[in-house]
């Protein structure tokens, strides 16, 4: 096959992922999404109440993380950095959605569990995009 076939077909693909990372198509933004007006009560709590309050309340508090309620989230202070674990208005700066939303086994929560769907990931995302309000 020739140079001249290969290059522009190459090119092709490099744009195509390009374009689609620019859209937000990847999969890693939670404003890409449907998902809105998210509700701490009825969105978000029940996803940390099945997911996360098992080790991180405040018995256990693992990494000095709270979640079993409002308060204690939004107060909750990573043992690992010193900073608040949610940046509200901001999900990629918040440690919280980083740890739920990785891809590195040996930092993603919850530990030793399965991933979170994406959608709860995307609907925390999206809530702490929208402010983190306790509504």
């Amino acid at each position: 096959m020739k140079i001249e076939k290969i290059l522009p077909r190459a090119q092709e693909t490099i744009l195509l992922f390009v374009w689609l990372f620019a859209l937000g198509i990847s999969g890693c933004d939670p404003q890409g999404t449907n998902i809105q007006n998210v509700s701490f009560r009825n969105g978000i709590q029940p996803i940390f109440d099945r997911s996360c309050v098992e080790c991180h309340n405040q018995a256990l508090a693992n990494g000095g993380i709270q979640v079993q309620d409002y308060q204690n989230l939004m107060s909750s202070i990573s043992m690992n950095t010193g900073n608040p674990i949610i940046v509200a208005g901001d999900a990629y700066q918040s440690i919280l959605y980083d740890v739920i939303s990785t891809d590195d086994f040996n930092r993603r929560m919850p530990r030793n569990r399965p991933p979170l769907a994406q959608e709860s990931i995307d609907t925390i995302g999206v809530w702490i995009n929208e402010g983190a309000l306790d509504n």
